[in-house]
């Protein structure tokens, strides 16, 4: 498994809400964002695999409707990206060197947030994550 331009960088997040966000115009951002975040990464360098989606969990919400999703499993320097259908609203972030990741937005208890990675031009397929009530 080759290492895809991980960097000891922080894990970033540009949060990403509109009301009128949808799945095509998020999977937009996150093409946008590769540009801007993956510079020096080479076509030779995206895995020959299908990429597995990571392994997330939801926390309740804060006072504020703010839930935190943690992962592991993703692959290092990978785009994480989050997004919540009811509200319209997504999250990108990146993976630290380790494959965790830690994502923030706004959702209620019920809601249904989709996660998953990209890497160069392959996206990983969609988990499905319930934000649990508190």
């Amino acid at each position: 498994s080759s290492d895809v331009c991980s960097s000891d960088l922080p894990a970033r997040a540009i949060n990403m809400q509109h009301p009128t966000l949808t799945p095509i115009s998020f999977l937009s951002a996150i093409v946008i964002a590769l540009v801007a975040v993956l510079p020096g990464c080479t076509a030779g360098s995206s895995p020959t695999l299908p990429i597995p989606p990571p392994l997330a969990v939801s926390s309740s919400p804060d006072v504020n409707g703010i839930i935190t999703i943690r992962g592991e499993g993703a692959i290092a320097g990978a785009l994480i990206a989050a997004y919540n259908e009811e509200l319209g609203t997504g999250v990108i972030g990146q993976a630290e060197a380790d494959g965790t990741f830690e994502l923030q937005l706004m959702a209620s208890p019920g809601d249904s947030v989709t996660v998953w990675q990209r890497v160069g031009t392959e996206t990983s397929g969609l988990l499905s994550v319930i934000v649990p009530e508190p």
